[in-house]
């Protein structure tokens, strides 16, 4: 059976990856490996041993960064364990603070939640908890924007969740609102499967104003529909929680009533 890229979306897939697929008109299981590399899309199927290399047309600077996409992929995989990145530092570079400070994010939230830097990466490390990391991106062409090397059951809050949560999309964000509330960040988990924590009795949802946002919104809405007993207040507004003031995020709480005047996490 040919294979016929064209049929496939893996443009979303960074250099470095692979996914496994279902070849169309010759199996019905996920027989047919996708791999992108810098140079180009391999297509290799298990079940025919059908295989098509299809070229991408880059210039030498294009190139050079894919290829750097790679190896920092490579790298990270190749670490063991949850640990950090053998390089790590607390001297982050300055394009590394700039991307911090856009957040919002000062030298003592950096310091509180030990976020650091990776030289071999040329990412900002995010480390979560119990274990793992996240690296994060801070140049325009850097793609994927999320490296991440953490089981499954790992998380970023801000504080110990106890009878009160707020869910954001992103880390940045959790940190700013965190000085307020114990927030926590969703990292892209599907929210639908999302429980709220034992003894939890409030859940506020400050996710971002688009179509993202709004389905993790429906989502989380859904869920609570079985627990009566938590009590749920969303907040829009038309920026990001990160990109507020700590003193414009205090008035939002405030006025959502999530918080009492003076409160603080």
């Amino acid at each position: 059976m040919l294979i016929h890229p064209q049929d496939y979306d893996f443009k979303k897939l960074p250099v470095g990856a692979s996914i496994k697929v279902k070849h169309r008109n010759c199996s019905g299981s996920q027989a047919m490996k996708i791999s992108v590399k810098p140079e180009g899309v391999m297509f290799h199927c298990f079940k025919c041993n059908e295989t098509r290399f299809v070229q991408q047309g880059f210039n030498y600077r294009d190139l050079k960064v894919r290829k750097a996409e790679q190896d920092a992929a490579e790298k990270m995989k190749a670490a063991a364990g949850w640990d950090l990145p053998a390089d790590f530092s607390h001297t982050i570079s300055p394009v590394g603070l700039a991307w911090l400070g856009v957040g919002g994010w000062t030298s003592a939230l950096t310091t509180k939640y030990n976020i650091g830097w990776s030289k071999k990466l040329a990412r900002v490390i995010i480390p979560l908890q119990p274990e793992g990391w996240i690296a994060r991106a801070v140049h325009k062409d850097q793609k994927p924007k999320y490296l991440s090397k953490a089981p499954s059951h790992a998380k970023w809050e801000s504080s110990t969740i106890v009878d009160t949560v707020c869910l954001v999309e992103d880390v940045l964000s959790a940190g700013r609102v965190g000085q307020f509330l114990p927030t926590k960040a969703c990292l892209g988990t599907e929210m639908d499967k999302w429980v709220p924590p034992e003894g939890v009795r409030l859940v506020v949802t400050w996710f971002d104003n688009d179509a993202a946002g709004r389905k993790a919104l429906a989502a989380v809405t859904k869920k609570l529909q079985w627990f009566p007993h938590v009590k749920h207040i969303n907040i829009t507004t038309d920026e990001d929680p990160k990109l507020y003031s700590d003193a414009e995020i205090e008035e939002v709480l405030l006025s959502s009533k999530c918080i009492k005047p003076h409160s603080s996490c």
